[in-house]
């Protein structure tokens, strides 16, 4: 039986709901201290290299990889800060309507 050539993927374009990942790049001072009691990773460089990977799955798939824009701050902070949109207060209300009417629930 003779190989199959390879179809193609068509250039596609991933689609992105939600904010940007910038600030997983970013060392927040409280895991710069945590960095200096040796009890963690610096998630700069766990970003970089889970970015490099990112982008090999993206492009073997034939995908770009989406353009971002920032979530913004408030006064300077953000979500690693406990800032967070109106957005994140959705995210939350299901599980946690699900726990009310469940408390005995198993997870």
């Amino acid at each position: 039986m003779a190989p199959t050539s390879p179809v193609a993927a068509p250039s596609l374009r991933c689609r992105r709901s939600g904010r940007s990942s910038a600030s997983l790049g970013r060392t927040h001072p409280v895991e710069t201290a945590l960095l200096a009691a040796g009890v963690a990773a610096d998630p700069a460089l766990a970003w970089q290299q889970a970015s490099a990977d990112l982008d090999l799955v993206l492009s073997t798939a034939g995908l770009e990889r989406p353009q971002t824009r920032s979530a913004g701050t408030v006064g300077g902070r953000a979500g690693r800060d406990g800032v967070h949109s109106e957005a994140m207060q959705a995210l939350l209300d299901e599980p946690q309507s699900v726990a009310r009417a469940h408390p005995l629930g198993r997870w």
